[in-house]
């Protein structure tokens, strides 16, 4: 007489209250935290800039009785700004939509996805352009040659480790406890 096997009285299926992601918090890009963003209605146009010249300190200085103050002046030039349009896109097939386990949410998770790769886009844009030499007057690189960044959405601890224009993420799950 035949034996069952547990594979023949059990099939895998997913687990309907866990799927596993990767993901970092959006609290934790600072592009938009140094310099800020500012909203502008054309593509292209101008821009008034001060003279950095009248900023220069040295100009203030103690007073006698009945003496002048010294007087100062500012300059003012105009550059230009053109904003790029950057995107990216995934697709999905009604096949795949139809078809699709409910805890998946392909859509959601896809613009989450998307969201996320702009916001990572933006910041190595950023670190390249502000984190080089001739930028800034002084360059402080860590010992190790690593920046690390600690991220807490949904795991433990999110490593984020950054080295010749790329990122690598280490996760690790939290404990069942």
């Amino acid at each position: 007489m035949p034996m069952l096997t547990p594979s023949q009285v059990h099939i895998d299926v997913p687990l309907t209250n866990l799927t596993i992601a990767y993901a970092q918090e959006t609290a934790g890009f600072v592009a938009d935290k140094v310099f800020g963003t500012v909203s502008v209605p054309k593509q292209s146009d101008k821009y008034y800039k001060y003279d950095r010249e009248g900023l220069r300190h040295g100009d203030v200085k103690l007073l006698a009785p009945r003496t002048e103050v010294n007087r100062v002046g500012m300059a003012l030039s105009n550059d230009n700004y053109f904003a790029e349009v950057r995107g990216i896109g995934m697709d999905f097939d009604e096949q795949e939509l139809a078809n699709e386990d409910t805890m998946l949410e392909f859509r959601s998770q896809g613009a989450n996805v998307l969201m996320e790769k702009v916001l990572i886009d933006r910041e190595v844009r950023w670190a390249d352009t502000f984190f080089k030499a001739g930028v800034w007057g002084t360059i402080m690189v860590p010992l190790n040659g690593v920046i690390k960044v600690f991220l807490r959405p949904f795991l433990n601890s999110m490593e984020s480790h950054r080295w010749n224009g790329y990122l690598k993420f280490e996760c690790r799950a939290r404990q069942a406890q």
